[in-house]
């Protein structure tokens, strides 16, 4: 008797849609543990591992979700975190590293200006523009990196951003705690997250309440470009070097970084913590197959699977909501 009133009482928790990355982070955790139980999978130093590795996508995942949450598109954000790395690696060598930190910072703000104004003003397709300004960047960064990689040496640069320990913990994680704290102070505490998930909902809505749909999809564009660019600076320290590449595989990890994380791809909708073990669950499903000996090759088959399973299901949600 008591075991049923539990499992009534469980029942709609387990209906929730936003739990299910959980669900599936729980589950996908378990079954490598089992199939790589020789293999230190389930360790403490593979999970600090997988979180030090996964810590940018995590970044560009959480900046991505304030642009897909007014409806936006943005796919140059892996060539904002290449010539974010870049400038900084070069600007390095010359000045101190306040300057080259808010050097590359600068890099993801003139993007998202840029990317903005573009879209916004000029009534462009988000994925069109920044299909243009990721080719562009692009070319820059490697232009300026003359197509090699930028040595980083600054010690205090490296012991900031990287990888090294602090009471157990790689850096870049206070790192991502940190911004993701930011993220959901703005979601959830300031007025600029109610205007961002108006806007997502009904942009003609959020017009008669006196927001303004433009000033509030630009904001978002910038953030996400900000948040790409702090991407890179983590991923220069822990590579210690900078390179025009950078980025370039993320953008898929990213997207099911946020599908996963939020259960709609699209407006009205962000989840911080769920976009966290989103990026999470595909460093979980990497270092797993990487374990099992899968090439790069099936890697890319089975995120690709699980990008098109979770749209669908999505998709399916959204239709049924209707």
């Amino acid at each position: 008797m008591k075991r049923n009133t539990l499992l009534l009482s469980l029942g709609p928790l387990l209906r929730k849609k936003e739990w299910f990355v959980y669900y599936l982070l729980v589950v996908m955790t378990l079954i490598f543990s089992a199939l790589l139980h020789d293999s230190g999978f389930f360790s403490s130093a593979n999970f600090i591992n997988i979180m030090r590795q996964t810590a940018p996508v995590m970044v560009m995942a959480l900046g991505l979700s304030f642009a897909l949450s007014v409806r936006h598109i943005d796919v140059s954000i892996g060539a904002v975190v290449a010539l974010s790395a870049v400038v900084c690696g070069l600007l390095l060598r010359e000045v101190h590293m306040i300057f080259a930190i808010l050097g590359a910072l600068s890099v993801g703000l003139f993007a998202g200006v840029i990317n903005g104004l573009l879209i916004e003003y000029l009534k462009t397709s988000s994925l069109l523009v920044t299909l243009g300004t990721m080719s562009i960047m692009i070319g820059i960064a490697r232009s300026i990196s003359g197509l090699e990689s930028i040595p980083i040496t600054n010690e205090h640069f490296i012991m900031l951003f990287g990888s090294e320990l602090f009471m157990g913990i790689p850096t870049s994680l206070y790192w991502v705690a940190i911004l993701a704290l930011v993220a959901w102070l703005i979601v959830h505490c300031l007025t600029l997250g109610r205007h961002l998930l108006a806007v997502g909902k009904s942009p003609e809505n959020a017009l008669q309440l006196t927001i303004s749909p433009v000033k509030v999809r630009m904001l978002a564009l910038v953030m996400c470009s900000l948040f790409a660019a702090f991407a890179g600076l983590l991923y220069a320290a822990r590579m210690q070097s900078a390179r025009y590449a950078l980025g370039e595989f993320d953008l898929l990890n990213v997207f099911i970084a946020v599908a996963i994380g939020s259960t709609q791809l699209v407006g009205n909708q962000m989840r911080v913590i769920g976009v966290i073990c989103g990026a999470l669950l595909i460093g979980l499903l990497n270092n797993g197959l990487i374990l099992l000996g899968f090439t790069i090759n099936t890697q890319l088959i089975v995120k690709g699977l699980v990008l098109v399973m979770v749209i669908t299901l999505v998709h399916k949600e959204l239709n049924n909501a209707k």
